[in-house]
């Protein structure tokens, strides 16, 4: 008689974890590459928080989610143990309590690295029907032709050490639009803007016209390129194939770092076309990286595959 395999059910108590939008996607990238390994459909279930915080944006990323069966929000974390032991054996809990340090609670790519290694590659997020809908007529509105590099500069009040350099990311725009290079930077998610950016004939902040998290995330799943600082927009690039270049200040995080890359230049489910750059960004460094990827990637590939769709 064979034995029913078990349900995933990924959990998180988010007064043990605080809830972060990076942390959220790798969340969801591990629970897909347990569904790919076991098979299936996964569970959701939050514990709310004791203190008062916007929940809304849960259900923005969890659209991402292709897998999902159901998704639960309990008041606390009794209701939650409640819950799985009515249950009995039917979930596979994730994350595991010893794992837990290598995984999304804490920021982490360790355990998607092992799945990777063991499964062969990144499954990556894939947004609904309706995403994809109001990701493509924001395209075919603003583009004109033009390919999508899509783009979000850090600019925070409290951690300035990781915000962009605007005056390098200016210089790239200039450098484009001067080479007649038929590309549009849309410049995504809801950081104050300098506006030395909107100065720039190539360069459209999302935000002006709708300022949606879906619509941001979409945006990343079906760009051409993807830049940016390393923060939590980033992740949905990080965990894709979509060609990307991230810039992590060399200062920032230094140990964190150590221990996601192991003394490696990138990740290990990184692609060619993939760099994350542990440097301060100079005009030279975003030109010249930019100008490899744009010349090594397919644009006719890329618009066959997005009119696919």
């Amino acid at each position: 008689m064979s034995v029913r395999p078990r349900k995933i059910i990924g959990v998180w108590d988010i007064n043990a974890a605080p809830l972060k939008l990076g942390f959220l996607i790798i969340f969801l990238e591990e629970l897909l590459q347990l569904c790919k390994k076991h098979g299936g459909s996964a569970d959701i279930a939050f514990v709310k928080s004791r203190d008062a915080i916007d929940y809304s944006f849960i259900g923005a990323v969890v659209s991402f989610f292709p897998r999902l069966s159901s998704l639960y929000i309990f008041e606390t974390a009794a209701e939650l143990d409640a819950f799985l032991a009515w249950k009995g054996d039917a979930y596979e809990k994730w994350p595991l309590n010893a794992e837990i340090a290598r995984t999304s609670w804490h920021g982490s790519t360790l355990s998607i690295q092992e799945f990777c290694r063991a499964g062969g590659s990144l499954v990556g997020l894939q947004g609904n029907n309706a995403v994809l809908k109001e990701t493509l007529a924001f395209m075919d509105g603003h583009l004109d032709g033009a390919l999508p590099v899509v783009l979000h500069l850090k600019n925070s009040t409290v951690d300035v050490q990781s915000n962009a350099v605007i005056d390098s990311w200016c210089a790239l725009f200039k450098h484009c639009a001067e080479a007649g290079l038929p590309v549009k930077f849309l410049l995504i998610a809801d950081d104050p803007v300098d506006p030395r950016c909107l100065c720039a004939p190539n360069v459209i902040r999302v935000g002006d016209f709708r300022s949606s998290l879906s619509l941001y995330l979409g945006l990343i799943e079906h760009a051409f390129i993807f830049m940016g600082m390393s923060s939590g927009p980033c992740n949905m690039a990080l965990l894709s194939n979509v060609p990307y270049i991230i810039i992590k200040h060399p200062d920032h995080h230094p140990e964190e770092m150590e221990r996601e890359l192991r003394g490696n230049e990138n990740f290990p489910f990184a692609g060619r076309r993939q760099r994350f750059i542990r440097k301060v960004e100079t005009p030279e460094l975003l030109i010249g990286e930019f100008e490899r990827i744009y010349n090594s990637h397919d644009a006719d590939s890329w618009r066959k595959q997005r009119h696919a769709h």
